[in-house]
């Protein structure tokens, strides 16, 4: 059973390895701590996912790369080869790349920064829901306007009574 984060770690570096370059660690401590396992190359994949094909293990391989700048996207993913027979452009659904810098996060640095970004948050949910029930109301209207035209035999499209 795994206790923490570290345990995690000590996983998959026994399993994948210690990195030799570790440029990528941005944490100084994380770094310390990777610096201070024991270096070694892994386990043999290919002795452990034995009976999984060559282009299943050169999948994992590259999803498995503990370098994040090296690693297989999950959209290179999808286009590997050995997901030929499942991709299907068409059916993928593709969203804008998530912005990770958090600018925001600079303006917080004190409490009136903190209340104004809170501020901003509760005024924009409440001015989302304001038009999604502004919307509720339409769509309720139309629909009683129909029930009433229905009532007295009136065409609503074509403006007329039969």
């Amino acid at each position: 059973m795994l206790c923490s984060d570290l345990d995690q770690l000590k996983i998959i570096f026994d399993t994948m390895g210690t990195p030799k370059d570790m440029d990528w660690i941005k944490t100084p401590e994380a770094k310390r701590w990777v610096q201070k396992l024991k270096p070694h190359d892994g386990k043999d994949l290919q002795k452990m996912f034995e009976g999984a094909t060559d282009k299943a293990r050169d999948l994992l391989l590259k999803m498995l790369e503990l370098n994040p700048q090296h690693r297989i996207s999950a959209v290179k993913s999808l286009e590997h080869e050995w997901l030929s027979e499942l991709h299907r452009e068409a059916d993928e659904v593709t969203c804008p790349t998530f912005d990770l810098t958090f600018e925001f996060e600079k303006a917080i640095t004190t409490k009136f920064g903190v209340r104004h970004m809170m501020y901003d948050a509760l005024l924009k949910y409440q001015q989302q829901q304001f038009a999604t029930q502004q919307h509720r109301y339409a769509l309720r209207g139309i629909a009683v306007y129909a029930f009433f035209c229905s009532l007295f035999c009136y065409d609503v499209v074509n403006g007329s009574c039969d």
